[in-house]
């Protein structure tokens, strides 16, 4: 007789999980391991500053080297090796409910900054900061955006 140990799935895999879900350009993306500042503990779907001592939040204008998080401090990868994995380059799109509230038109420039409340999402680039991103689909009836990432 053969017995299958089968650890039991606390969560809805059918589930959608839109905090980034990327449709388009997955085959391209460059991954890097870094490790996090004391105190900082993005999750997946936040984007990071990629600073001398490590991975760290924006600050109040967007940076170029700002970089969105692919496995974040809640996954076992981050737990196991203390690093996040952020993804380097641009040239991907990916669904998300995770930017700053706001009316977003489509080709909207975006960039990642603190706006008070410790944002570590999208939202609308100002005057002086970084382009990173642009809207490619507005958010929808669901709150989803379509962001488009950019190289630099």
């Amino acid at each position: 007789m053969v017995t299958e140990l089968i650890a039991p799935i606390t969560e809805d895999l059918r589930a959608d999980d839109n905090r980034m879900d990327i449709v388009k350009g997955i085959e391209h993306l460059n991954l890097t391991d870094e490790v996090m500042v004391s105190g900082f503990a993005p999750v997946l779907g936040d984007w990071a500053v990629k600073g001398a001592s490590g991975l760290e939040a924006p600050g109040g204008t967007g940076v170029g080297n700002c970089f969105p998080v692919w496995v974040g401090k809640d996954q076992l990868d981050a737990q196991a090796t203390g690093k996040a994995t952020i993804i380097t380059n641009g040239g991907f799109r990916y669904r998300t409910t995770k930017f700053v509230a706001g009316s977003y038109s489509e080709g909207q420039n975006l960039t990642v900054k603190d706006l008070g409340g410790d944002e570590l999402i999208p939202s609308a680039a100002g005057g002086g900061d970084a382009i990173l991103a642009r809207v490619y689909t507005a958010p929808d009836s669901k709150g989803v955006m379509e962001i488009m990432v950019l190289d630099r």
